[in-house]
């Protein structure tokens, strides 16, 4: 029988050190690949509830007179809205929503972590506009609408920014 009192066994298995960084090499891969498919999913969910947004709030403001209807007397609304009748604005509403506080105006739109900016163009002339022009901006989602401003057919511009 042989005398194993003075052989030492083997501490490190070379095998076992070349399965552990395999294992991690792949764990490292594998964890760089789903934090990326995170970023990418929440970047596709702004972008999505921005283009919702964006759409909701263009045929809102051209289609419907806002809540009260007549809240270009007091500057005062629920809802906000242009129209005297479907696509046909109103210059009094126009103008009082210019006048608005900004950042009132995008609370109460629902878009506070955003900026908008609004473009009425008329025989290919800027007729109107209102909000802030974001240079820059990460994101910017456009809508457009035809509408009937000062009884002549135009186009109605809803830009949000982030």
């Amino acid at each position: 029988m042989p005398e194993f009192g003075n052989s030492r066994g083997q501490v490190v298995s070379y095998d076992l050190m070349i399965a552990i960084f395999i294992f991690l090499l792949v764990f490292a891969f594998a964890l760089s690949v789903w934090q990326n498919s995170i970023g990418a999913i929440a970047g596709e969910k702004i972008l999505y509830e921005m283009k919702n947004s964006a759409v909701q709030i263009s045929n809102q403001l051209v289609m419907t007179p806002g809540v009260p209807s007549n809240w270009h007397l007091s500057g005062d609304a629920n809802l906000y809205g242009f129209a005297l009748s479907r696509r046909a604005l109103s210059l009094q509403k126009l103008n009082a929503f210019k006048a608005l506080d900004y950042n009132s105006a995008k609370g109460r739109m629902g878009i506070a972590d955003y900026d908008f900016y609004i473009k009425i163009e008329q025989d290919l002339n800027k007729a109107y506009e209102a909000g802030s022009i974001k240079s820059g901006a990460e994101i910017a989602i456009n809508s457009s609408r035809v509408v009937s401003y000062n009884g002549k057919n135009a186009i109605f511009y809803f830009t949000l920014y982030k």
